[in-house]
């Protein structure tokens, strides 16, 4: 090769050389600039995207939430529904207990209404004259005596309860067998009356009906001796009874007449 085609190639790798860098130069710099162009888009696009996903993914949440929510509530409802038939048949079977144990005659009966007036001394029962009800009879529960029917419709009953200021039944001490009185207060505690002062009334003491009066018939438990107190000098103690047998309580009871 000739000195001057060496030259000619030296100055033509001189001119390509520098045309080449600028070239790769201007590529890299385009590359760039619609990459900082394109950012803010790229960013905007990526963070929609993952706000999408995240909405629905709490909009599925928040159905799921719902849902678990209606299945605790109906859950409950239902426990509340089983456990209230459960003390409906464990109060039936203790009716159906005082029935095997007596030797009178039982009609049971549902409390469907209480007296209107502010003491609440009465209630109602779904039991009339159709049914065998009459004047007087006991109503009770496995518990005790809880009051006696006042009037009778064709198939419903009004019942005095022992809480009633008007309301009075005879009455014994299961243990000294002492008789006496109870007279309603218009409060939860009874009052026994006629006891003297020298007879020993222990706190505690079961009361039961004694059946003299003519209306209970004998031994229906009444309460329990709440306080005996012997001051004032009267002629008689002054004591209170609890009653066993709470009337706000009762839902079903058992009509009973004297044999």
């Amino acid at each position: 090769m000739g000195k001057a085609r060496k030259r000619l190639l030296i100055a033509i790798v001189l001119v390509l050389i520098p045309l080449l860098l600028l070239t790769y130069q201007h590529g890299r710099a385009g590359l760039g600039s619609r990459s900082i162009l394109t950012l803010p888009f790229d960013a905007l696009n990526t963070l929609l995207a993952q706000t999408g996903r995240t909405m629905q993914e709490w909009r599925t949440a928040l159905e799921e939430n719902r849902k678990l929510k209606s299945d605790v509530v109906r859950l409950l409802i239902e426990q509340q529904q089983h456990q209230e038939v459960l003390n409906e048949n464990r109060r039936l079977r203790e009716l159906l207990s005082l029935k095997q144990s007596t030797r009178d005659r039982l009609l049971f009966a549902n409390v469907i209404g209480r007296g209107y007036d502010r003491m609440v001394t009465s209630i109602v029962i779904d039991k009339g004259e159709r049914d065998g009800v009459g004047k007087d009879m006991a109503l009770v529960t496995p518990r005790g005596l809880v009051g006696k029917v006042t009037a009778v419709r064709a198939s419903f009953s009004d019942v005095l309860l022992l809480r009633d200021p008007s309301f009075s039944a005879a009455v014994r001490l299961q243990q000294s067998r002492q008789e006496g009185v109870i007279s309603g207060t218009g409060s939860r505690l009874l009052t026994l009356k006629y006891i003297p002062p020298e007879e020993p009334v222990p706190v505690g003491e079961v009361v039961l009906t004694s059946g003299l009066d003519g209306i209970f018939p004998e031994g229906i438990p009444v309460g329990t001796i709440a306080t005996v107190s012997r001051d004032g000098g009267g002629f008689f103690q002054a004591i209170e009874i609890l009653p066993f047998q709470d009337d706000a309580k009762v839902e079903e009871a058992a009509l009973m007449s004297r044999r």
